[in-house]
């Protein structure tokens, strides 16, 4: 295994520590930065820090016995600037200062524990540790909330940072030894395997030139492939039965938030008089089946012997560009959604209120001028049934007669907290 240089002088020696491989080699020779290092005839002055196994990022080792002396005494006096990057479970505040001792499980033999005053009867020294945190970002998963965090320790004790996220209610996610069974739950939905701390940052002064120097770490595919997907811009659909008043939201919302993207659909029905500003491709039968095979249309919907679908394409395009998209679809299509772009989808379901007064909306439906009873009976039999889809959608926004008002700023709201990472309701 190559371990990646991210500084070498005749002093000192930066790595890269990749996640899955000890820093020192044990009593079973096992493989570790150590011996790699020496396998690759570098002259070893002697390891001056140590991360976990399963933590990555910057790791020093001194070339040199004065090197070493110089980087032991930094560590010791707390002169090392050490910088972490990790995702924890939960909504953290902006900042927080964690200051315990920490000393042994006395239950569990590798593990270590928090302990806000020492009693004596502790196994083994409590020793003092401070962790300061800042955090950067917040995203909601599914029904749970995630924190990305740049952590600074001012001491350096053994698992420390990983014990005092626990300590305060944000486990570490993907940490096998300091878990809660939601933040376990989450780290294996989000596919972590180990645990999501990465040392990003280290700032010494060089045992020669006395000169401040400051390492840095990149980021590590696995931990950047899900920030990457948890960052990615959401897909906002507006749910909700015929004649809730879906397209008048869209309308105004967009005019209030012109940067959103309205997804265009296909549809094999004829242009209506009055539109509004969903676009639609309008295709014959078979267009829309052969880019439904194509697979260029998210969903298929039937309605009034009319197909409709989302543009697939479209939605990809925009999303790969960095733009926030939204779109009205049918509450059976939502599914089609999460399927594909799962927790980046956020449903809002628009209610109408008492049905009384959807029945109305649907029979004076201005976009509807010429519908016949027939079809007025059916939109309303098949809304009375929409109704339900509003216990299963992220959001829910009340739509009233003369609410309108009230509406369109709960859904201004809802795009904007979110796209800010803030939770579901």
């Amino acid at each position: 295994m190559n371990i990646p240089i991210l500084f070498e002088d005749d002093d000192i020696l930066c790595v890269d520590k990749p996640a899955g491989i000890e820093t020192t080699t044990g009593p079973s020779g096992n493989q570790s930065i150590e011996s790699l290092c020496g396998q690759n005839n570098i002259e070893r002055g002697g390891i001056v820090h140590r991360l976990d196994k399963d933590t990555s990022g910057v790791c020093i080792i001194a070339k040199t016995p004065h090197a070493y002396a110089s980087l032991k005494k930094q560590f010791a006096d707390h002169a090392i600037i050490k910088k972490y990057i990790t995702t924890v479970y939960g909504a953290t505040p902006e900042k927080g200062d964690i200051e315990t001792y920490i000393v042994r499980d006395p239950k569990r033999t590798q593990a270590m524990r928090a302990l806000t005053y020492p009693t004596g009867l502790e196994r083994g020294i409590p020793r003092l540790a401070i962790t300061h945190y800042t955090k950067i970002k917040g995203w909601h998963h599914e029904h749970s909330d995630i924190s990305l965090c740049e952590v600074r320790i001012e001491t350096g004790r053994t698992h420390q940072i990983r014990v005092h996220m626990q300590s305060i209610g944000h486990p570490v996610l993907g940490d096998a030894m300091y878990f809660s069974k939601t933040s376990r739950e989450l780290s294996k939905k989000l596919g972590i395997d180990r645990q999501s701390l990465h040392a990003q940052e280290l700032t010494c002064i060089h045992p020669t030139t006395d000169e401040t120097i400051t390492i840095t770490s990149p980021l590590p595919k696995d931990l950047e492939s899900i920030l990457t997907s948890l960052s990615m811009n959401n897909i906002y659909i507006l749910v909700g039965p015929s004649g809730a008043g879906k397209d008048y939201l869209l309308e105004k919302l967009i005019a209030l938030q012109p940067d959103l993207y309205v997804i265009p659909s296909y549809t094999t029905r004829k242009p209506r008089v009055t539109e509004g500003i969903r676009p639609y491709q309008y295709v014959t039968e078979l267009e829309f089946e052969k880019a439904w095979k194509a697979g260029n249309i998210l969903e298929k919907v039937v309605e009034h012997k009319h197909l409709y679908g989302t543009d697939k394409h479209a939605i990809d395009t925009a999303l790969k560009s960095g733009k926030t998209a939204i779109t009205v679809v049918e509450p059976r299509g939502v599914e089609s959604f999460k399927k594909i772009y799962k927790e980046r989808v956020i449903s809002i379901y628009i209610d109408p209120g008492p049905i009384a007064d959807l029945e109305r909306r649907i029979r004076t439906d201005p976009n509807r001028v010429g519908q016949t009873q027939k079809e007025i009976k059916t939109r309303i039999e098949r809304a009375k049934k929409e109704v339900a889809y509003k216990e299963t959608a992220d959001f829910l926004v009340s739509n009233t007669d003369g609410k309108q008002t009230d509406a369109l700023r709960q859904l201004e709201h809802i795009i904007i907290d979110t796209s800010q990472g803030l939770t579901k309701q």
